[in-house]
């Protein structure tokens, strides 16, 4: 049976203490000495854990059809994919691996962005075995985000799932991921590295640190454990109700928890694995799109943030430990 956490907008239910534990524990293990820099950063997490965990975002538009038993345990799974012709046939072969021992009936949509890498052929070859997957290749268009647009205009079913070709996100999760959903239990579901069971492989400090911070960056728009995920799972009819959606960069699922409203969203946690095959894409670009879309994102939902006392308590937080840390770094140069 898989670990399930279940959060609505009225509240979000997280691993704040874990998380927070493990954030101290790090500070500690990396840095070699008390420090006030370091002491701000913790305050800055920990007010923004603690007050953000009570946040309400706007009402939900959309009412799940609960009378419809999502296309009879039917779901399509989509998969963005790059000069990620090493990994599909193991990602196929584990996903309905798993799929099939849970009596799950999906078809695999792999959306190439015309890498021309013998992905097409490895697709044919898994066609003739039996499998139900397809692939769709764009030439015009490029990004992971439009991608997976792409693949939810081309699926059949109402319960679609989103993961990446890299194997990073555990095929064996899809059963778990589509359950809430098919079960007619949540309008939404992610894959969470930050709540008990969950985690990251072979990450550096910095990297975790990276992710904490773009993490409770998000936390006012998208109250969730983890809202920058890449791994999730939507109705094909809350999905139409997304308004203005403009996808930049990675965070295709940010924008659609804060775009679509869910009413209930399903946590599963996973451990988020280091690439197998390939080399990793992550670009200095992306970092730039993440902010802007940050931006973008935040001037959207700011009719309900202005109205947040919690929010406006967490800004004026934040500049304080602002000012500390620029005050610490203008007094430490004037005794050097």
């Amino acid at each position: 049976m898989s670990t399930i956490t279940s959060t609505t907008t009225q509240r979000s239910i997280g691993p704040h203490n874990t998380t927070l534990k493990l954030i101290m524990e790090e500070l500690q293990s990396y840095l070699s000495g008390p420090s006030t820099v370091a002491l701000a950063l913790l305050a800055v997490v920990t007010v923004g854990w603690i007050l953000l965990a009570g946040f309400s975002p706007q009402e939900p538009n959309y009412t799940p059809p609960f009378a419809i038993q999502s296309s009879e345990h039917k779901a399509s799974v989509i998969v963005p994919a790059y000069q990620e012709q090493p990994n599909i046939r193991p990602l196929c072969e584990r996903v309905f691996k798993a799929t099939r021992a849970d009596d799950l009936a999906i078809e695999l949509i792999i959306v190439d962005d015309n890498s021309n890498d013998g992905s097409e052929e490895v697709v044919k070859e898994l066609q003739a075995e039996g499998y139900d997957i397809k692939i769709e290749v764009r030439t015009k268009v490029r990004g992971l985000s439009t991608a997976v647009m792409h693949g939810f205009d081309k699926a059949k079913n109402e319960v679609m799932m989103v993961m990446d070709a890299d194997l990073q996100h555990p095929p064996e999760i899809v059963p778990k991921l589509l359950r809430p959903l098919l079960s007619n239990k949540a309008h939404f579901a992610i894959g969470t590295r930050y709540a008990v069971g969950g985690g990251t492989e072979n990450w550096a400090f910095h990297r975790r640190l990276i992710s904490w911070t773009a993490t409770a960056l998000a936390w006012p728009i998208a109250p969730v454990s983890d809202p920058m995920t890449g791994l999730f799972a939507i109705r094909k009819s809350l999905y139409a109700t997304g308004r203005d959606l403009d996808p930049r960069g990675f965070k295709i699922g940010l924008e659609l928890m804060v775009k679509c409203a869910p009413h209930h969203t399903a946590e599963v946690p996973y451990l988020f694995g280091g690439r197998l095959l390939g080399e990793s894409k992550l670009e200095t670009k992306a970092q730039v799109d993440f902010i802007v879309h940050m931006m973008m994102l935040y001037w959207y939902k700011l009719p309900t943030l202005i109205t947040s006392p919690k929010v406006v308590f967490f800004v004026a937080a934040l500049a304080m430990v602002t000012m500390q840390l620029v005050s610490t770094v203008w007094d430490t140069k004037k005794h050097v």
